[in-house]
């Protein structure tokens, strides 16, 4: 069967903690960049569901997400839901991603919002990149702030759809929130293969130079 899954799922047998009344019990069975697939221990949530769960990976460390149930399924005798994960801290992503075993596909944008980003009035999608290094990070941004510049996905978006980027710097916990506006949906500049978003700055203004020189 060809696998459908924009990401690879890792096998993992964690244990989580629901943050609802009942203080709901669970595994985590197998998980990705944007999903995951958890056991639970009482009546197991609806399709469509919001779903709120700490994945303890120690007795001090864990990783909050905020996701949604999108199927239910049984494993091995236990009702099991899979969830699309929605929003993570900073922090929690990049401690989500070291804990799927890193970044694999460097610049490639994951359809997660980051919880301590300032308030937005809009409903635009959300994305976020994180980069490996500095180098690659400088590479993103196009040499003048009017040109196009391009990131990785496999979430196609209709020209004029605005978009809220976020971006994750490679040696600390700052973010660049950047409100972008698609120019079209094509192929990788020199990669064959891969497809993603060509984008523009909505406002190349002095403000935002200054930000960027800031963040890198």
């Amino acid at each position: 069967m060809k696998e459908l899954r924009k990401f690879p799922r890792y096998k993992a047998s964690v244990p989580v903690e629901f943050s609802d009344r009942k203080e709901s019990k669970g595994m985590l069975i197998n998980a990705s960049r944007e999903g995951a697939l958890v056991s639970i221990e009482s009546k197991i949530k609806p399709v469509n569901a919001y779903v709120s769960f700490h994945v303890l990976l120690s007795e001090i460390d864990s990783i909050k997400i905020v996701g949604k149930v999108v199927r239910h399924t049984q494993h091995q005798g236990k009702d099991a839901m899979g969830i699309a994960i929605l929003e993570l801290s900073s922090k929690d992503l990049s401690n989500w991603l070291n804990f799927l075993g890193g970044i694999r596909e460097d610049g490639e944008a994951i359809p997660i919002r980051t919880t301590d980003q300032n308030t937005l009035k809009n409903k635009n999608p959300n994305f976020t990149i994180k980069f490996l290094t500095r180098a690659k990070l400088k590479q993103f941004f196009p040499s003048s702030l009017r040109d196009e510049f391009y990131f990785t996905t496999t979430r196609a978006m209709n020209p004029g759809q605005e978009i809220n980027l976020t971006l994750l710097h490679p040696d600390n916990d700052n973010l660049l929130h950047l409100l972008i506006v698609v120019q079209r949906y094509g192929d990788h500049p020199t990669k064959k293969g891969k497809q993603g978003l060509y984008c523009k700055f909505v406002e190349p203004n002095l403000e935002l130079k200054q930000n960027i020189q800031n963040f890198v």
